[in-house]
């Protein structure tokens, strides 16, 4: 979550041979979709907030929504009205990776402009490495603020800040190449046990 409305999903996906993939949505409302612009809005008028998200992709992907579950539900009724359920595909590959980029709020959203694997909204910088033959990357900087979030093996860090200290049982955990600084505008990482995949 990134201060004061937006969220990002870095995505990492990879089998042992070439697959489909398909990476899923779900909101109360219809989305509208822009196929072109991969740009995917649900408007709750009832609660008076919008949410725009932006996918960016490592491969080539198709969109398409359904308002029916895989599975129909065991209850039905107008109390359980239908929910809607995106769909972006991707072929044929055995990896792939994806970046959404959602933004909610009672107004427009600022515009995500993209330059290579850079996106800048807002005052954050976004960086995400989607080739999925090259080593992940995600890197988030504040344009202001001395906030960094990365994950990768180059770890970017504020001018001036404090880094998280090390508990004592960090001989007990995995060994993640990130670079945390404390903010409250970013999540804490997360730490698995060794051997979780966090999955």
């Amino acid at each position: 979550m990134l201060h004061p409305h937006t969220v990002i999903v870095y995505d990492e996906l990879e089998a042992s041979e070439a697959v489909r993939w398909e990476w899923l949505l779900h909101s109360p409302t219809e989305f509208k979709m822009d196929a072109t612009k991969k740009t995917l809005s649900t408007n709750n008028k009832i609660k008076g907030w919008m949410a725009v998200t932006q996918l960016f992709g490592g491969h080539v992907f198709t969109l398409s929504q359904t308002d029916r579950f895989v599975v129909p539900p065991a209850i039905t009724g107008a109390e359980y009205p239908n929910q809607w359920h995106l769909t972006a595909r991707v072929d044929g590959c055995s990896a792939t990776r994806f970046l959404a980029i959602i933004q909610v709020g009672d107004e427009a959203v600022p515009i995500i402009n993209r330059d290579g694997d850079t996106f800048n909204v807002g005052d954050w910088t976004i960086k995400a490495v989607l080739d999925a033959s090259k080593a992940p990357e995600l890197a988030v900087s504040h344009r202001t603020e001395q906030a960094v979030f990365s994950y990768g093996t180059d770890n970017p860090a504020p001018k001036a800040s404090t880094s998280c200290s090390q508990s004592s049982e960090s001989a007990d955990v995995a060994s993640v190449p990130y670079s945390h600084h404390a903010s409250p505008a970013l999540p804490h990482p997360i730490r698995y046990p060794t051997g979780h995949s966090g999955s």
